[in-house]
């Protein structure tokens, strides 16, 4: 038995938390987790309400409003009643999403990882994402990161608990995934060490 299957042995479960903007790579970096630890994948976005259609409406310019359904306000486009449940029913996961709110699970998480990003490396990655699907409204998808997008991170970063913070503005998307096994590995040698009975 390795360090891994002895701490879902003992601790009963292994979650793991990756949140952080859109365009940081953390459904890569959850698919990356699910990997090498043997751990379920999946994203905030399957538990989003089917018929959530809650809207918001941002000036752009003179006469040029945009308006579109509010996704990143996770406090009401996701069900979390029914992600408690399945997390309950599948406690060796690990799940992707823009935040997860302290109040709002009921479940313990073991780890939670965020992907800090500056704005300016974020917009090169969008222009990315943009480019390959032919997005023609660059601009735009600025505007409602900042004016959207960002204040709801604000608001998500405090009311979640985070226990580890890494930087995208310093690591290659390998090295990333690097720090981030040396981080899990160590902590969950250091909570085998602490509970050996």
């Amino acid at each position: 038995m390795n360090i891994v299957e002895a701490y879902k042995k003992f601790n009963s479960q292994l979650i793991v938390l990756v949140s952080g903007y859109s365009g940081t790579h953390k459904s890569k970096i959850a698919k990356f987790i699910g990997k090498i630890f043997n751990l379920k994948c999946i994203s905030l976005k399957q538990f989003y309400y089917p018929n959530y259609d809650t809207s918001i409406t941002i000036t752009s310019g003179e006469n040029n409003n945009i308006t579109l359904i509010d996704y990143d306000d996770i406090y009401q486009s996701v069900d979390w009643k029914k992600l408690n449940e399945y997390v309950k029913e599948n406690n060796n996961i690990v799940i992707c999403g823009f935040g997860f709110p302290s109040e709002l699970i009921t479940f313990k998480t073991d780890f939670h990882i965020y992907l800090k990003i500056n704005k300016q490396k974020l917009f090169e990655n969008m222009d990315e994402y943009i480019k390959k699907r032919e997005i023609k409204d660059r601009e735009n998808a600025k505007l409602i990161f900042n004016k959207i997008t960002f204040n709801h991170n604000e608001k998500l970063m405090k009311d979640g608990k985070i226990d580890k913070f890494v930087n995208l503005n310093e690591l290659s998307f390998e090295e990333t995934k690097k720090s981030i096994f040396e981080y899990l590995i160590f902590m969950i040698d250091k909570w085998l060490n602490e509970n050996k009975k």
